[in-house]
């Protein structure tokens, strides 16, 4: 899943990863990790409090941790970590664009409560970043190709074969077109 169809999936829609604590911020991360980034274990960016991820740093196989800088501007995707100026817990999200003033960032539980969604902030309280070091992959199918690989589900769909059989020549197609 690209960043920008992870923003359209769960904009409006609270996350919580972890089930516990109800959705705070760091379960929109956590599900951004697994979803965008294919980072599947949860304890990766596992701290008690959000500003603890960027003080408590130890995932440098999966991450550069950048420092706030007065000229630093995080890349779009990278994990912004605020400190206890923002509550005493600190609060962490995923930037989306900016400058050297401002940023909006994908944020959920910031203002309190709320679901995630689009958030303008400053630079304010800002302790870092992270930016990952690999970003995900994505199979490059050209278009024709596609279309292709469409149609040839679309004849298997309407065919008289069973289900369980009509489900695995779709499944042969998607693997050959490198989706699974």
């Amino acid at each position: 899943m690209t960043f920008d169809q992870f923003i359209t999936k769960f904009t409006g829609v609270f996350v919580d990863t972890d089930l516990a604590y109800g959705a705070q911020c760091m379960d929109l991360v956590h599900k951004y990790c697994q979803d965008v980034l294919g980072l599947s274990d949860l304890s990766i960016l596992a701290a008690p409090a959000a500003y603890q991820v960027y003080t408590g740093f130890r995932w440098p196989q999966y991450f550069d941790k950048i420092a706030n800088t007065p000229n630093g501007v995080p890349q779009k995707g990278d994990i912004l970590i605020y400190g206890t100026g923002m509550g005493a817990w600190g609060h962490i999200c995923i930037f989306v664009s900016g400058d050297v003033w401002n940023i909006t960032s994908f944020d959920q539980n910031y203002p309190l409560g709320s679901s995630p969604h689009l958030q303008r902030h400053d630079y304010r309280y800002i302790l870092g970043w992270l930016h990952p070091k690999q970003a995900p992959t994505t199979p490059s199918v050209p278009s024709s190709t596609c279309s292709d690989y469409m149609k040839q589900i679309k004849t298997i769909t309407y065919g008289t074969n069973t289900t369980a059989n009509k489900l695995e020549q779709i499944k042969g197609i998607l693997k050959s077109a490198g989706y699974v």
